[in-house]
């Protein structure tokens, strides 16, 4: 024992000693003790993605980034709010994400990192049932594609993988812990701002006293590759003696045959499921609906309309 070392410390302090090592042990026990054991503990405002380090399974498919069946890498399920076991730390890290939240009155856009890839004809994921995009497991079971979604989210709080999808809402984007350049969807963002895309179209008397701009949506719309940004035109106030319509340009789906410049209106023949003006792109599309600018317009009413699918022109007609 160094007993000149003893000698030099405070005789005050020795008996506080035991005291100062408890307390240093009682935080590793707190702190570092239960993650060494696999426990992890996750806030009930956030979710847990789950990065797998190694696996005896091996590594993921060519093409793959999500994994399906325990293989190494991000896994599709994940960790909802409380404590849980067997996620020791030289196997799995866990990354802590916030819950995805839209506004009241708002709209947020999806993007799929994985999944099965776009047809043709397609520019954007068909809509698959994986409750709002918070069941990854089933979205890739189910045939979910990668790329843009049709599918939207309405306003509330959603416990979404964020390692498969990235959500696009007016506050922020939810990109989640896969490194990449996040210029891509911060582009998105501000394009679909542009074309108030985060709020419902509004047509008509719906419109009185929200006090909105006219936005030409003629220029194009937000694409993987970018685009030429929308113009916006001072609006003006309700006025009941001036009648608005909403002409809508349908962005995917089959083209129109040639020689034609409008596609025809779509309706369900026995009174069945409908596209709902629009609001419905997957029945829209299963009813033979058509890319390009469409015969059915919009009137009065608010319409929640995701802009990937369907830009909407208002007009006014005195």
């Amino acid at each position: 024992m160094n007993i000149p070392m003893l000698a030099a410390i405070d005789p005050t302090w020795l008996p506080w000693l035991p005291w100062l090592g408890g307390a240093v042990l009682l935080l590793f026990l707190l702190f570092f003790l239960p993650r060494l054991l696999g426990i992890v503990y996750i806030p009930h405002t956030q979710v847990g993605t789950i990065e797998k380090i190694w696996s005896g399974k091996g590594s993921l498919k060519e093409g793959q980034i999500i994994a399906r069946n325990g293989e190494a890498g991000f896994q599709a399920r994940f960790l909802r709010g409380g404590i849980h076991f067997g996620l020791y730390p030289w196997q799995y890290r866990i990354h802590k994400e916030p819950l995805v939240v839209v506004g009241e009155g708002k709209m947020a856009y999806v993007y799929a990192r994985d999944g099965v890839p776009l047809e043709p004809t397609q520019t954007l994921g068909r809509n698959v049932a994986a409750n709002h995009f918070q069941d990854a497991v089933k979205f890739l079971e189910s045939g979910g594609q990668r790329g843009r979604q049709r599918g939207i989210l309405r306003e509330g709080v959603y416990a979404i993988n964020l390692a498969l999808f990235v959500v696009i809402s007016d506050e922020r984007v939810f990109s989640g812990p896969v490194r990449e350049a996040a210029e891509r969807y911060e582009s998105w963002k501000a394009q679909l701002a542009s074309l108030q895309a985060f709020d419902p179209v509004v047509i008509g008397s719906a419109a009185r006293g929200r006090g909105r701009d006219r936005v030409s949506l003629t220029d194009g719309i937000a694409s993987e590759a970018g685009s030429k940004e929308p113009q916006a035109v001072a609006g003006t106030d309700f006025n009941p003696d001036v009648d608005t319509i909403g002409v809508v340009s349908i962005q995917d789906g089959p083209t129109i045959p040639s020689g034609e410049i409008i596609a025809p209106e779509v309706k369900s023949p026995d009174g069945s499921r409908d596209h709902n003006y629009f609001q419905d792109p997957e029945a829209f599309l299963e009813l033979g609906g058509r890319r390009g600018k469409q015969l059915q317009v919009l009137t009065d009413g608010t319409f929640f309309i995701n802009r990937w699918f369907g830009t909407v022109e208002k007009r006014y007609d005195r």
